[in-house]
């Protein structure tokens, strides 16, 4: 017979979730009394094991393998009360009952009493087993600050009152039984408050003691005004401090109250019930109406227009429809107006538009005539753009003149018009032109500005200018205010900066911002401030700013003549080229060179005698980087005197006598150099000098100064022509 026994891999003795492995002694066939057949068997219960071994025919059991399973203790904590708590508060936690107790703070005994936020867990034995329980989070809320903040004295006169302000809180309870964050108050005592958080903690205040006096309160006068400014046909109510009787200047009321309709010093005398008098005086200033705002418009072929108000003080807009937005959509014809609100709640005339009808229209009649973009010397003019013509005709002219300016316009609908005249009336209109014939539209009208536009207004006409590696001009249409704010941001960063500019109701034209970053687009816009009024920020602008290459120095123009003149400056190897433009003075048809930054000269060829011209250059680092144009320098060409008849040079030399320098000038048809020779009548050669040629006419300057009085040949020789020319050196 086979041997039977069993083998355990550990302990047969464990607790809840444990197990063994009992391992048989080896056979060709095994049968455990649970039923298994495997030669190892793992178990996790309790009970008795044995196994059956088989070596063929013969078999023998194995003795019994006692497997003993103990419970683990359960693991639970119970909270005294809530655990949630303001500071100074305490909770016990009770553990589930077990031999010993580990908690997680590492307190041994049952129960554990915290006072500090966390989480509290705890680890029961019952001998040889043990259980960890969930964990209890206790919370430990913080104690508000209890502030009061007065409105002003809290020494009152008769009369009088202060308002007391709590620190924020969820819930407040003053000593005086009022639950509001501000109490206003007018009798003496001493006032405190209880706030509570969302979490249930509270604080009391320290108290503050409002005193009153039985002397009677000073005259004081409120207004409904804005800023106290009033508008242009509009009123506004004053309203003195309690007294007993009033008189008002200048009109002699007797009431508390009084509405007034015009700027100016209104002053109140007020008798109080113990004889006392006293006097206060408000002064009211016209606030600035808004202009009549302009009314532009886009087009949904055969649905909608959408119209757009716009004047440049204008916070809201009232139209007749009852909307008080900028845009409008409208879906069926009829007459849209619309008036222009600014901050001081002051109201402009009224505009208007008609729309006559939804579909376009071949060669009809033009409608919704409308000027905008309106300034001082230029407008934009606008129509319906559902009207369609092979062209359309442009006349305006100042009103009452007949001057009339014709523009024409060919698929479009807007024409801008420049060289107005400020503060002027014009009048226009359009014609549609058709091969079928024309129709002329009714007449219109606008006024350009005569000047900078009035405080509180939002900048118009904004343009960048003048931009280096760290620096750019910002521009704008004038305003007054009495201070500026430009916003700048590089394009895509998520915040500006900001900078502000006092300039104490002066007329502001633009700034020039500094600092910047080279290489680098940037957004900016600006706002006006007037007083505590500030305006919209003006439409977006960008610039770019210049790479760092550095600035060419001392940028001169030299050896000027009638034809060509030189350029020079300071030789430098720090950076590649330099880039030479040039143009007529008051044009902008430039002319560019591009030389060696290291040659420190060039010549500027086939300019025009007698005429002024500016160059600028600059510094070029590489193909996309370069620094900014210097300042213009502004030079004249000299007068080319040509002889009348001669030689196919007329060669000519003036003045003839000279006394300092002579100049020479001559015609050529070959680019080819020429050289200059003077030399006296016995032949003797004094001067040699060789120059570059260019078609057209060449000309130059002697120094004769070194020459003694007397006769001189100048002679001009290129290729295999030669010219000869007679003067006098005299002094």
């Amino acid at each position: 017979n086979p041997t039977a026994t069993i083998t355990a891999s550990g302990s047969t003795s464990f607790c809840s979730g444990g197990s063994v492995t009992l391992t048989s002694s080896t056979g060709s066939s095994y049968l455990w009394s649970n039923g298994a057949t495997t030669k190892s068997i793992t178990v996790s219960t309790a009970g008795s094991y044995s196994v059956t071994v088989s070596n063929g025919s013969c078999s023998a059991t194995s003795a019994p393998t006692v497997v003993s399973v103990t419970n683990n203790p359960t693991a639970t904590i119970t909270a005294s009360g809530s655990t949630s708590f303001c500071p100074g508060g305490s909770v016990t936690l009770t553990s589930s009952t077990g031999s010993s107790y580990l908690w997680s703070n590492g307190a041994t005994t049952k129960s554990i009493t915290v006072s500090t936020a966390g989480s509290y867990s705890v680890t029961v034995s019952n001998g040889s087993c043990s259980a960890t329980s969930a964990p209890t989070t206790v919370v430990v809320g913080s104690i508000p600050t209890a502030t009061i903040t007065a409105s002003g004295s809290t020494n009152l006169a008769q009369g009088q009152s202060v308002t007391l302000t709590s620190g924020t809180a969820s819930s407040y309870l003053w000593s005086n039984g009022a639950t509001t964050q501000s109490i206003t108050v007018s009798t003496a005592g001493s006032y405190s408050v209880t706030v509570t958080t969302a979490f249930g903690c509270s604080a009391t205040s320290s108290a503050i003691t409002v005193t009153t006096s039985s002397a009677p309160q000073p005259a004081s006068i409120t207004s409904t005004a804005v800023n106290n400014t009033i508008c242009a046909d509009q009123s506004v109510t004053l309203t003195s401090s309690a007294g007993l009787q009033y008189v008002w200047l200048p009109g002699l009321q007797s009431t508390q109250s009084i509405t007034v309709s015009s700027a100016g010093t209104y002053t109140v005398n007020i008798r109080n019930a113990d004889g006392s008098t006293s006097t206060s005086s408000i002064t009211l200033t016209q606030a600035p109406s808004p202009h009549i705002p302009e009314i532009t418009y886009t087009y949904q072929t055969s649905l909608s227009y959408q119209l757009k108000a716009f004047e440049s003080s204008a916070v809201s807009y009232l139209w007749n429809g009852g909307q008080t937005t900028s845009n409008i959509t409208v879906t069926t014809p009829g007459y849209y107006s619309v008036k222009a609100v600014n901050a001081y709640g002051c109201q402009s005339a009224v505009n208007g538009i008609k729309v006559n009808s939804l579909n376009s229209s071949n060669c009809g009649k033009p409608d919704m005539l409308t000027a905008y973009n309106i300034l001082d010397k230029k407008a934009s003019l606008m129509w319906n753009p559902a009207v369609k013509a092979d062209s359309f005709k442009v006349a305006y002219n100042v009103k009452g003149s007949g001057n009339i300016i014709v523009k024409y316009v060919r698929n479009g609908n807007t024409l801008d018009i420049n060289e107005l005249i400020p503060a002027t009336v014009y009048e226009w209109n359009v014609t549609t032109i058709c091969a079928g014939g024309t129709v002329v539209s009714g007449t219109e009208k606008f006024t350009t500005l005569g000047g900078a536009t009035g405080c509180g207004s939002t900048v118009l006409n904004t343009s960048s200018n003048n931009v280096t590696n760290t620096s750019a001009q910002l521009n704008w249409y004038g305003t007054s205010a009495s201070s500026i704010t430009i916003r700048y941001k590089k394009l895509g960063a998520a915040s500006y900066s900001y900078k502000t500019i006092a300039t104490n109701n002066s007329v502001a034209w633009g700034y020039s911002l500094t600092g910047l970053s080279e290489n680098t687009t940037y957004q900016w816009s600006v706002m006006t401030n007037c007083g505590n009024i500030a305006s919209n920020y003006s439409t977006d602008n960008y610039f770019t700013t210049l790479s760092g290459c550095p600035l060419i120095n001392s940028p001169a123009v030299i050896d000027v003549q009638s034809n060509k003149a030189v350029v020079t400056w300071e030789p430098t190897s720090s950076v590649t080229y330099v880039m030479i433009r040039y143009a007529v003075k008051g044009t902008t048809r430039y002319k560019t060179r591009t030389v060696n930054a290291s040659q420190g000269r060039a010549i500027i060829p086939n300019l025009e005698p007698s005429t002024q011209y500016v160059v600028q250059v600059r510094s070029a680092c590489s193909f996309s980087s370069f620094s900014a144009y210097s300042s213009e320098i502004i030079f004249t060409t000299g007068v080319a005197r040509l002889a009348d008849v001669g030689s196919a040079m007329l060669l000519n030399a003036y003045p003839n006598p000279a006394s300092e320098y002579i100049t020479y000038a001559f015609q050529t048809e070959k680019e080819h150099m020429y050289e200059v020779r003077v030399c006296d009548m016995s032949g003797r050669e004094l001067y040699k000098q060789k120059q570059e040629g260019q078609i057209g006419i060449n000309s130059g300057n002697i120094d004769v100064r070194q020459f003694t009085p007397g006769l001189y040949l100048i002679i001009i020789k290129q290729g295999g022509v030669e010219n000869h020319l007679r003067f006098q050196v005299n002094r």
